[in-house]
């Protein structure tokens, strides 16, 4: 039996098993008065990663974002969305985009 909280994880594990060319983004979320806030939104999302990646999802499929929210705005603790792409270079350059924005953010 499927632990209640993993189901949404599980139906988007199957889909990613389905088409390999899908790629999977975790939004991993904490309020800016939350403390260590940042640190907490990248150990959310690093957390639901870890359930894709040990039950075989490479890791390079998976894009992580943690964000901080401020005071007031709606928190998803953890989103998780896929994005499927038409073949393999397509999916490559999507992720070197993400790579490169984000290390530009820190």
């Amino acid at each position: 039996m499927i632990p209640e909280g993993h189901q949404p994880l599980q139906a988007n594990l199957d889909t990613l098993r389905a088409n390999p060319l899908t790629l999977l983004v975790v939004e991993g979320s904490a309020h800016s008065q939350e403390r260590n806030a940042q640190a907490l939104a990248d150990d959310r999302a690093r957390a639901v990663a870890r359930f894709y990646i040990d039950n075989g999802i490479d890791n390079d499929r998976i894009v992580i974002i943690g964000l901080v929210k401020r005071e007031g705005a709606e928190v998803c603790l953890v989103c998780t969305q896929t994005v499927p792409f038409c073949n393999r270079s397509e999916l490559d350059n999507y992720l070197a985009d993400q790579r490169q924005q984000f290390q530009e953010q820190d």
